[in-house]
Order: C-alpha cells, then structure tokens, then sequence
C-alpha cells in the first residue's frame, strides 16, 4: 500500500466529516477514527475512478476501504508531529488555497453546489485544507536536506537519455472539409494556384485554424490523428497533399517547416532531471519516516 500514500493525503482528506457514536475503526495513540469517516473516504476515493464503478469486486473494494483507514491513521500521526514540531496554518494561507480551488469552477455558485453536493459546509472545506497544508509542510521538514549531486544528474541523463528526446515535429497548415466533393473543389482550386489561407479562412471547418489560414503550428506525430500524421510526415517542404480522411473529415495538407529529431542535451535538462530525482528521494525518505511513526505509535484496528 506504500505506492498509493502520497496520492492518499490528497484524496482521502478533503471530503470527510469526523463521525461522532459510529464504531470505531481505529485507535491511534488514543485518538478514534470512526467508521463513517472510513465510508466517506471511501465513497470519494471510488468515485476518483467512476469507470470502475458498475464492475468493482469486494476484493478491489476492500483494499480500496483498506487504504482510506490506512490514511486516516497517516493524518492522526503526522497531525501529531506537527503538534509537537508547532507547525501552523494561517487563515491567509488557508484562503489562498480556497482561491486555487475556486478557479477549477465556472463561478462561485458552481464552488457551492460542488460543496453541497458532497454534503460538505465552507467551514468543513476549511478545516480539511488546514490538515493538507500541516501534512505539506511537514513533508517539507522531513525532506528538508535532501540533495541531488550532480554525479547523480549525469548517471541519470546516461541512463534516460531516450526520455530526453525532442520528436520530429513539422509545421504544417490545413484545410478541414466535411465533405469529399467540396474538399475535391478546394483541392483543385489549390492546384490551380488560388491562395491557401484565403480558401481555409473561408472553407475550413477547423474552428482552431481557419482564422488563422489553417495554420497548425508545430507539431509531433503523437499529436496528430494517425492518417493526418502519416501523410503530413511524407510531404515535402510546400508540397500539397492529396485529400486525406479521417474521423474529422477531408484534410488539405501543406508543410511549412520541418524538424528531424533531437537529443536534448545535458545542459538543457539538468534542471528538469534534477527536480525528478529530488521528488522520488523526498518520496521515499517521508514514506519511510512515516512507516517509523506507525512502528512506534499505538494503533489498533477494529475495521479492514
């Protein structure tokens, strides 16, 4: 379960409601967790992926189950610690994080229906940030002196080097016809030298490029459908292409530029390889200390 505990403070804290006269799942150095809270995190959890909804299997469920009150008791004791450290959250930084919430909603009645929705109050919302920033800032004390050398930089790229890789990408312009017999009218008009960013401009059902004279921009092959990417990578630079269908419809193809495939080099990704590395050291290094609380904190489960 240790893979999932980093994305388990961030699931499992927002949507809960402490329950007071339910059965206790839990005891963690005194402290209750109750069942509710348990099914709440659950429920929140299992709608993470609503795909598996219709097909879950109690065996998926009860690890699912297993996993929140696992959480739950990860909260108890680094809450705890950061008693004991006095770690604290200032209204200001809670309302911060409000505001970062509040811009994933069209407005601020679509922020309150979420709330009411998941049977949660302002103030509940409130608390739940306040428990997930003492867990982030406890992440950062514990992982406060991890470092990445520059031994482990290089030995990182070496071995990484086909991550590292810009894709072949061309710059390329289309026109998107719904129909074959128009695109066959535009294609012709084309090859009879009529421009191509005033056909597009007026042809064009792409509502991303038309305006822009079907330009495209730059582009890699995997952000294209394959029957666009296969045709657009074999063209020449200013060759037009002929009718090309796909889900879409008919595409008029021309290349503008191309770019071949190129190894970023060191240089250029130190930084990035130097923040993955630092990431996967904090990862480990706080699942371990977290690991430590529980071996030496008193807990008894009642539920799994």
């Amino acid at each position: 379960m240790k893979r999932f505990l980093l994305v388990g403070l961030l699931i499992v804290g927002l949507l809960l409601l402490v329950g007071c006269g339910d059965k206790v799942a839990a005891t963690v150095n005194g402290k209750k967790i109750y069942g509710n809270e348990v099914e709440k995190g659950l429920k929140t959890l299992i709608n993470q992926y609503p795909q598996m909804v219709e097909d879950i299997t109690s065996d998926i469920e009860g690890e699912f189950r297993e996993m929140v009150l696992d959480n739950l008791i990860i909260e108890v004791l680094v809450a705890e610690e950061a008693a004991k450290e006095g770690v604290e959250i200032s209204k200001d930084e809670i309302d911060s994080e409000i505001e970062k919430v509040k811009k994933d909603f069209p407005d601020e009645q679509a922020f309150l229906e979420a709330l009411k929705k998941n049977d949660m109050a302002l103030e509940n919302l409130e608390e739940e940030i306040e428990k997930f920033l003492i867990q982030q800032k406890m992440i950062e004390k514990v992982t406060a002196s991890i470092e990445a050398t520059d031994k482990e930089v290089e030995e990182y790229y070496e071995k990484n080097k086909e991550s590292f890789m810009e894709p072949e990408q061309v710059h390329a312009k289309h026109i998107l016809l719904e129909d074959e017999e128009t695109a066959k009218k535009v294609l012709t008009a084309l090859e009879d030298g009529s421009d191509f960013a005033e056909l597009a401009s007026e042809h064009s059902t792409d509502p991303g490029s038309k305006d822009k004279g079907g330009d495209l921009d730059w582009m890699s092959r995997d952000q294209l459908v394959p029957e666009f990417a296969e045709a657009a990578f074999n063209l020449s630079i200013g060759q037009l292409s002929d009718l090309v269908k796909s889900q879409f419809g008919y595409h008029i193809i021309v290349v503008e530029e191309r770019k071949e495939a190129l190894q970023k080099s060191f240089e250029d990704v130190k930084e990035e390889i130097e923040q993955i590395i630092l990431e996967e050291k904090r990862s480990e290094k706080f699942q371990d200390w977290i690991e430590d609380l529980k071996e030496k904190a008193d807990i008894e489960k009642n539920i799994s």
